[in-house]
């Protein structure tokens, strides 16, 4: 080595002297172009201020040509303002003079005397004419010279910087020569120095050499003594932001199926009583068109135009009827006695306007279906907006909250030695900042079956009475413990849900690699129990159900602790945790309570939109047929008003029609919002998480609550249509 550094060091030498040489050249070569180029400058620039010396020397006599020109016009011009003139009116004059001409006869004296004052005047203004184009021109040259100097001017300032430049350049270059000659001159004082280092330092080298080559000959040695690696294999099923995303656009496709659907219908329910309602009012006209010959299909399609299927439909209805009895108003619905009549004793307690009130419902049946089914819709629809909301919450409140008491898991070291293991467990175990420890082996295993492939955890408890204290293993509609038994193994519920298990049923499970492939054979375990759980898969075994199954018990891998402390003592235990060799990683509930809550705000946002939508076309609903419902009846209203109905009596004859439908539709979307959440908190929730399946309570009351606050709105925005209905207008015959 020392060899080729001394080797390449005469190579840099010579080259350095090479190139020191060459830069010579070009420096000598640099400086005669510069004499030359300054030379050359120096010419053009003699040449230019010639060529503008003589252009201003054209430019003074011709100058001085125009002075004389000038004085001569100067005397013209004063000739003729004693006659009037003036170089402003001199055409005009000149007009003048010709008509004058033209008018005299031949052989008047007047003649000539006017001649020669027109040919005077024109050549005035013809000279005038002519001095102000040469007086221009100077003027133009004047500037042209002007400019023609400033370039100069800017050319010998350019050629002064360039000249300047290139001396800089030269001189630059100069002193890079001489300081390349002083390192070549320290090079080679380096070169010899290290020319004789090298003799010295040879033999060393080739000792450090023969030592080098036996360390080499030991690690080649300690290399082919390694044992061969193991190649894992992941492919996208195993990528977990792929698989993911699958299942979330699948659950995505789902809702999208069922939500547009409800309001489409809600929507559908309403355009087909707002158009029958249009169809009506055109029965007049309608009739007149079919007696003047129209048939059926035009009188549709003047009646209705283009829209939807629900207009042809109403359509068709009212076409069936004859001309005659088209050009006639609808006759009101016939009443009859309703079932309510027959209950004597409850009929007979009612009032009037109840019993009034009770016919009309079931009077118009087309109308209280919409009206039910509409509201019911937009019911059921803000019932799953809370309903989901309360799922989202309890995934954090009851796992943490209820199922799990521990907030703290210290994972081990695959490889940590009986001595770490049990340094670990004396401090854990002695410790005064955890006042619940639980031992468990946590390994990774692979469910398979009809539903697919699930990651699920194997947890094995050393101690079951201490891991029940801390991890409540329950039934989720009766709150029942679930016990493990010396067989068999505890699924979570999602576990059950996903491979369609009950209890008696075998569970197969394989090992996993650190890829998530599965490995091993297939064990078929037996379910004892279907425990309630909302975060992660997992499958829980006792030591001899875990050693029947599997052949052994490995030790355990994994601390559950219950520790209250504060923020700064957690920090504390933390790193009195890490540093213990046997522990691996050290991890808080709060923290992944954090990371779920952030997570699960998205979720919330779309529950948000969900609930809005909702009330919104609620609204719409409930204003919609209540407009439709007092349009339809402003003659019985106006009939009402003449009768001396006071305007409570009016308002409570129309509105606790909407207010008890309205209650009824309410009711009926509240249980089949039970049915519309159920639906989509199964298709909503991830893989990794199952969502709450109670809806709270409160929900139910909002839900009803806002539908009836909707109602009473609209009544009350409704009341002043009621009070505008004028009663001899109403009460005109249409015959």
């Amino acid at each position: 080595e020392a060899a080729a550094e001394l080797d390449s060091a005469k190579e840099r030498l010579d080259s350095s002297e090479s190139q020191l040489a060459e830069g010579e050249h070009r420096h000598q070569s640099g400086v005669r172009e510069l004499a030359a180029k300054r030379q050359e400058s120096d010419a053009q620039l003699s040449q230019a201020q010639s060529e503008i010396d003589a252009r201003a020397a054209e430019l003074e006599s011709a100058r001085a040509a125009l002075a004389e020109k000038e004085a001569e016009l100067e005397a013209g011009w004063r000739q003729a303002a004693a006659l009037g003139v003036t170089p402003q009116n001199v055409a005009q004059e000149i007009e003048q003079l010709k008509a004058q001409l033209a008018l005299l006869p031949e052989g008047d004296p007047r003649r000539d005397q006017l001649a020669q004052q027109a040919a005077m005047l024109e050549d005035l203004a013809s000279g005038q004419q002519a001095a102000d184009a040469v007086k221009a021109q100077l003027d133009e040259g004047a500037a042209q010279l002007a400019a023609g100097r400033g370039q100069l001017e800017s050319s010998r300032i350019d050629a002064q910087a360039q000249l300047a430049q290139g001396q800089a350049f030269l001189d630059a270059a100069r002193r890079e020569i001489d300081d390349g000659r002083r390192r070549l001159e320290e090079g080679r004082a380096a070169y010899g120095s290290g020319l004789a280092e090298y003799g010295d330092s040879k033999a060393q080298a080739e000792s450090e050499l023969a030592d080098a080559e036996r360390r080499l000959s030991d690690a080649q040695a300690a290399i082919d003594a390694l044992e061969a690696p193991k190649w894992l294999v992941m492919d996208r099923t195993k990528n977990h932001g792929a698989e993911g995303f699958d299942s979330d656009a699948g659950r995505v496709d789902s809702i999208a199926q069922l939500f547009p659907f409800v309001f489409f219908l809600v929507a559908a329910l309403v355009a087909l009583t707002s158009m029958t309602r249009m169809v009506d009012e055109e029965r007049m006209k309608t009739g007149t068109l079919k007696a003047l010959g129209y048939s059926r299909a035009t009188a549709t399609l003047l009646g209705v135009g283009v829209t939807l299927t629900a207009t042809a439909f109403a359509s068709v209805a009212t076409l069936r009827e004859s001309p005659a009895a088209l050009m006639l108003p609808k006759a009101p619905r016939a009443g009859k006695r309703i079932l309510l009549e027959r209950m004597r004793p409850l009929w007979s307690r009612l009032s009037f306007l109840w019993k009034v009130t009770c016919r009309n419902i079931f009077r118009y049946k087309k109308r209280l279906f919409m009206t039910v089914a509409g509201i019911a819709g937009c019911t059921a629809l803000l019932l799953t907006g809370f309903g989901l909301q309360d799922s989202i919450n309890d995934i954090i409140d009851k796992h943490y909250g209820e199922l799990i008491e521990y907030n703290a898991v210290v994972s081990m070291e695959p490889d940590a030695t009986a001595e770490d293991r049990q340094a670990l467990e004396g401090a854990l175990a002695g410790g005064a900042s955890a006042s619940k420890v639980a031992m468990a082996y946590d390994e990774p295993m692979a469910a398979v079956g009809e539903g697919g492939e699930l990651s699920v955890q194997l947890i094995v408890p050393e101690n079951l009475q201490a891991f029940e204290e801390l991890w409540h293993l329950r039934d989720r509609l009766t709150h029942e413990a679930v016990p493990l038994g010396d067989e068999g193994a505890v699924v979570t519920e999602k576990v059950a849900t996903r491979f369609g298990l009950a209890v008696g049923d075998m569970l197969s499970l394989v090992e996993q690699d650190e890829m998530g492939n599965a490995t091993g054979d297939v064990r078929e375990v037996p379910v004892v129990g279907i425990a309630e759980n909302y975060i992660g898969h997992s499958v829980f075994m006792s030591p001899p159900a875990c050693e029947d199954a599997f052949g052994s018990v490995h030790e355990p891998n994994e601390a559950y602790l219950k520790a209250p402390m504060s923020e700064q003592d957690r920090a504390a235990f933390a790193q009195q945790m890490q540093g213990m060799d046997a522990v691996k990683t050290v991890s808080f509930n709060d923290e992944t309570i954090d990371a779920y809550k952030t997570a699960l705000k998205s979720v919330n946002m779309v529950v948000v939109v969900l609930i809005v939508a909702a009330a919104l076309l609620a609204f719409i609903v409930l204003y919609n047929l209540t407009s439709i419902n007092v349009a339809e009846r402003m003659r019985e209203i106006a009939t009402l008003k003449v009768l001396g109905f006071t305007r409570r009596e009016v308002d409570l004859y129309i509105f606790r029609e909407m207010l008890i439908l309205a209650a009824l539709g309410a009711a009926i979307g509240l249980v089949l919002g039970i049915f519309l959440e159920n639906f989509v908190v199964t298709t909503a929730e991830v893989d990794a998480v199952m969502f709450g399946r109670d809806i709270h309570g409160p929900s139910f009351v909002l839900a009803f609550a806002m539908t009836m606050a909707f109602a009473a709105a609209v009544a009350v925005a409704m009341r002043g249509k009621l009070d505008g209905i004028d009663m001899v207008e109403s009460l005109k015959s249409n015959e």
